[in-house]
């Protein structure tokens, strides 16, 4: 078995509306680190999370910055 075999997937991540854009980064980069630890790739920054995040969902911002 290969490593990649013991590890449980994570959920893919689903943009949710009823909650804030911020708690939606926060989410998002949780799931983000957990899946980039899996595969041994260095985690996003802070201003790089930020950036690929609000390429995928700043068209949900309404404005706000993170």
């Amino acid at each position: 078995m290969s490593k990649s075999e013991h590890i449980a997937s994570y959920p893919e991540f689903e943009y949710n509306d009823e909650i804030s854009y911020e708690d939606n980064f926060w989410r998002w980069r949780d799931m983000s680190d957990y899946e980039r630890k899996c595969v041994n790739l260095p985690y996003y920054n802070k201003d790089e999370a930020i950036a690929k995040f609000q390429q995928m969902w700043g068209f949900k911002s309404r404005g706000v910055a993170l």
